[in-house]
């Protein structure tokens, strides 16, 4: 089963973990802060090996066992089932994945960047495109501000040649040339792919200059 990124909203959780409050903690309190440190060390490694070697393997399960065991004492703690959540991703553990996902957005009911990876979790490459286009739809209704939600549904329409429908959705939101370049570009495509050349210059032209 595809493993779903890590969202930026959990990445920016992993950053801020020992500064700001947290669900019903009031502060981030000794134990958590060592097993902050801990996922630190680790994630430094791993950014430089790219891997799990397997003679680590049991290493890093343990660890993952000590922040479930932590998440399961201190319901509602968004970071360490974050935590957890991400080192089950590395060790390609998908049930336990996928279950970390649904209490991620049980905590975080309103995030769509969240829900997005969660969907893509629960679905995986096995999923058809008719489903896959079903529950984007889903989230769209849900988020109709997002514009993650609607450049996820916008390339799923893309993958089946649905140019027009692509279009539609994204240009249903608005783009923010400064920040959802990524939704203009895929835009411009899309336009271009349905003869629109003139407006799919015009959405490039809006991208600034790096």
């Amino acid at each position: 089963m595809r493993r779903a990124p890590l969202p930026a909203l959990l990445a920016a959780i992993m950053l801020s973990i020992s500064l700001a409050p947290l669900a019903s903690a009031a502060r981030a309190d000794e134990a958590f802060d060592k097993l902050v440190a801990q996922f630190q060390v680790l994630h430094e490694s791993l950014n430089a090996t790219r891997r799990i070697d397997e003679k680590d393997r049991p290493t890093v399960v343990a660890f993952a066992d000590r922040v479930a065991a932590y998440a399961s004492d201190h319901p509602g703690h968004i970071g360490s089932v974050a935590l957890e959540l991400q080192l089950r991703i590395w060790l390609a553990e998908d049930d336990r994945v996928s279950a970390l996902y649904t209490v991620l957005s049980s905590l975080r009911p309103d995030d769509p960047e969240l829900a997005i990876s969660a969907l893509e979790q629960r679905l995986g490459p096995e999923a058809g495109s008719d489903e896959r286009i079903t529950l984007l739809r889903e989230l769209n209704a849900r988020f109709p501000e997002s514009v993650g939600v609607a450049k996820a549904l916008a390339e799923q329409y893309k993958a089946e040649i649905r140019y027009g429908d692509a279009v539609e959705t994204l240009e249903s939101i608005e783009l923010d040339p400064a920040t959802d370049a990524a939704a203009i570009v895929l835009l411009a495509d899309c336009l271009y792919s349905t003869m629109r050349f003139e407006q799919a210059i015009a959405e490039i032209d809006r991208i600034p200059d790096e």
